[in-house]
């Protein structure tokens, strides 16, 4: 559960980063396109674009996906760390009543 709300989180975070920064390249286009160019190479929008604004785009794009995929690997790496105590509590409890049991 909590990993779907971090990649929800990331995708949100990442639409908004490219889309700001994506205006800025291509200012006459739809936002409706502008989001298009997100999703990939597939866009009319990015094939009518020339070269080097392709390039800059497909930059933007990259540095975009930087800060919402550093939120997904700190999330990760906490719930990584979270179930290693998970598992120690866990057999200790269980060690617990095993003990309980031998003596009744």
């Amino acid at each position: 559960m909590g990993q779907i709300t971090l990649l929800s989180v990331a995708g949100s975070l990442f639409q908004n980063l490219a889309s700001k920064e994506l205006v800025k390249l291509v200012p006459d286009a739809p936002f409706e396109d502008i989001l298009q160019l997100t999703t990939g190479r597939n866009s009319p929008l990015f094939k009518a674009l020339n070269p080097g604004l392709q390039i800059k785009v497909i930059e933007q794009i990259t540095v975009a996906i930087r800060n919402p995929f550093a939120i997904v690997v700190a999330g990760s790496s906490l719930a990584l760390i979270s179930s290693l105590f998970l598992s120690v509590s866990f057999r200790a409890s269980f060690d617990l009543v095993d003990d309980f049991l031998i003596h009744f």
